[in-house]
């Protein structure tokens, strides 16, 4: 085992003891994605949650960073804005962003549902069934993409940013510019 499995090791069973007692305990957790000290977890919840108007919630994603990296820890973007609370405040508001919608391509940014600076652990919303843009235009069949699909996607996303930043520059989000 090298010293990042190890580390891996460590990071999981840390995540799974400090959530042990939340409503966001897991019976498993599967690595999505890392880099030394920064570790991304789909987690299996031991109960699942029920959510309004939709199927119980039966996994998350949690971010966390190891305390020996914390230039590249959760508060690091803090630190760079001056406010511990920075990302946290960010993702909460963002929930209140009505963007534009197009009735073929859905934009959506994760709700923070637990952030635990103590244990830098974030626990976000997982969006089970979906397709990231990433691995979409990424994938074998991107290929197979019509171009007039491709400039859909292009004019959504070019939509929602400028609509995100015309939100963010209005008098009530003064808060996320200071």
């Amino acid at each position: 085992m090298t010293t990042d499995d190890g580390d891996a090791d460590a990071a999981s069973k840390h995540v799974l003891q400090q959530l042990s007692d939340t409503v966001y305990a897991c019976s498993s957790l599967s690595p999505l994605s890392s880099r030394p000290g920064n570790f991304v977890y789909r987690g299996v919840l031991v109960h699942p949650l029920s959510a309004k108007d939709e199927a119980p919630v039966r996994t998350i994603i949690i971010k966390h960073c190891t305390a020996s990296t914390s230039e590249d820890g959760l508060n690091h973007i803090a630190s760079r804005v001056d406010g511990p609370n920075f990302e946290e405040l960010l993702l909460n508001s963002i929930a209140h962003f009505s963007p534009p919608t197009d009735p073929s391509i859905l934009i959506k940014v994760p709700r923070l549902n637990l952030l635990d600076e103590a244990s830098n652990i974030q626990v976000l919303e997982d969006f089970i069934d979906t397709t990231g843009l990433k691995s979409m235009l990424l994938s074998a069949e991107a290929s197979n993409l019509l171009p007039s699909s491709l400039e859909a996607i292009g004019f959504a996303l070019g939509a929602w940013i400028r609509a995100f930043h015309m939100w963010a520059a209005a008098p009530e989000q003064a808060a996320l510019r200071e």
